[in-house]
């Protein structure tokens, strides 16, 4: 722990004191990619009431009395901005936009689990989703400071590792996340995973379907059954202003052209114009890589034309609506709980963590990276897309079209190239650590070129030897 994380840490301590009276006794780290999480204990006092001052905010004021009466609480510090939507970029300003767009991810995915499990919405598993409840996120109070970052307190989801549901004992899960594999077979390569890995192939495809029908389908019909074909919009009714502000801090997270389409594929693709524009004016002209990296930036804009001309094509008659989108459905990143008579098979998804990619966007983005991350080979990626395409129909979206999804993986190719050629040169001012020297980056770049070549038909795709 260090001044940053004891900083946010004793501002928590002294919120807490203020509006409980109460301290916390034991702070324990948790394993994070790139954030600050601790589990704090909170200490119990002989009187079983919560003191709590007059003036902290009354929607807020009964789940986070409630949560230190359970006695734990997660405490999350922002230290991080690279995602996705950025290339990995990191930088101050994203940080805080990062943070914002994170908290208002897992409101609003509360606001949609919570409301399905009342309206008990046939596509539904028997027990919904749980979301952590955000229960204080300190930049809503006006008061963000120079030595301090974003930080918010949650509820702890897994305050229980049993549960009775039915009178059937149901337990904690980490089999997927012990079992995940360091390197997997996909798409025709070998690729190594230097961090927690991904679900071994013979469980991916079931695993994904998982994900699609307890969190991704219920997620998704929320938005479909608030969309309007006249007004060409998704219009809500119930808390629509604090819906508007979370959708408003999503959109912003991911630099979306028109907040009321959200993110789409064709402002992707202004993102990476932008980015060939960065690249080509800091290409290098010394070391022995620089020919083929000038290759590379020559090769990404002629991608970006070719998905200019392909988007064009497909766009008008292939649309969705946009949704909620996690964009980073991995077992570590899910609380999974089984039968204990069923140890051994594919978990249960309980409770979804981690919303920092989260976005408010086109579905087929969220369907793509778990075509491209999650499942294994282009077989199981196909499934998934015509899996979902089918779903939707249920859901008011027979006018909509998913079209194919060819121009999604080349979408997703072109997007993984310019990360590393950014990594690769340097280039990300601030950027998070790289995971590999760059033989290794010269080795993905070019595996994923030969993909856009041999499997997705740019026969442009491929690079001069020295």
């Amino acid at each position: 722990m260090d001044a940053v994380d004891k900083h946010c840490l004793s501002e928590f301590g002294r919120f807490l004191f203020n509006h409980t009276k109460r301290k916390v006794t034991h702070v324990k780290s948790l394993k994070s990619a790139q954030q600050r999480v601790f589990l704090l204990t909170i200490e119990q006092s002989d009187n079983n009431q919560v003191e709590s001052s007059a003036n902290y905010r009354s929607s807020e004021l009964k789940s986070f009395l409630n949560a230190v009466e359970d006695g734990i609480v997660i405490l999350r510090v922002w230290r991080g901005s690279a995602r996705w939507w950025n290339l990995n970029l990191n930088t101050e300003e994203s940080c805080s936009k990062l943070a914002r767009a994170e908290v208002a991810g897992y409101r609003l995915a509360r606001r949609v689990f919570e409301s399905q499990r009342v309206q008990c919405v046939s596509l539904m598993k028997k027990y919904p989703i749980n979301i952590p409840e955000v229960l204080h996120f300190q930049p809503d109070e006006g008061s963000e400071s120079g030595n301090s970052k974003p930080w918010a307190v949650f509820s702890y989801a897994k305050q229980m590792k049993e549960i009775e549901v039915d009178k059937t004992c149901w337990e904690f899960s980490d089999k997927f996340v012990n079992e995940m594999v360091k390197k997997r077979h996909e798409f025709g390569f070998e690729e190594p995973h230097p961090r927690h890995g991904r679900v071994c192939v013979a469980d991916a495809l079931e695993y994904a379907l998982q994900v699609l029908t307890s969190v991704v389908l219920p997620m998704h019909a929320f938005f479909f059954s608030h969309f309007s074909s006249n007004r060409g919009e998704v219009k809500f009714t119930t808390n629509a202003r604090m819906v508007d502000q979370e959708i408003a801090a999503l959109v912003t997270n991911c630099d979306a052209i028109n907040a009321r389409e959200g993110f789409t594929y064709n402002d992707m693709l202004c993102k990476h114009r932008h980015i060939v524009v960065y690249l080509t004016n800091k290409r290098p002209h010394e070391d022995r890589d620089d020919y083929q990296i000038n290759q590379v930036i020559s090769i990404l804009g002629e991608c970006l034309r070719q998905l200019s001309l392909e988007w064009a094509s497909l766009e008008k008659n292939n649309s969705l609506p946009p949704v909620l989108c996690h964009l980073d459905l991995q077992p570590q990143n899910m609380i999974l709980f089984q039968l204990k008579k069923d140890r051994g098979k594919i978990p249960t998804i309980a409770s979804v963590l981690d919303w920092e990619e989260s976005c408010y966007a086109d579905p087929r983005f969220e369907i793509l990276i778990i075509c491209r991350k999650v499942v294994a080979n282009r077989e199981q990626a196909d499934l998934i897309w015509e899996h979902y395409a089918k779903e939707i129909q249920r859901f008011g979206m027979s006018k909509h079209s998913m079209g194919p999804i060819e121009p999604w993986l080349k979408l997703e190719a072109v997007h993984s190239l310019m990360s590393m050629l950014l990594q690769g040169m340097d280039l990300q001012g601030g950027g998070r650590n790289p995971w590999e020297e760059k033989p290794d980056l010269w080795r993905k770049i070019s595996r994923e070129l030969s993909r856009l070549k041999n499997d997705l038909g740019w026969a442009f795709c491929s690079i001069d030897p020295l």
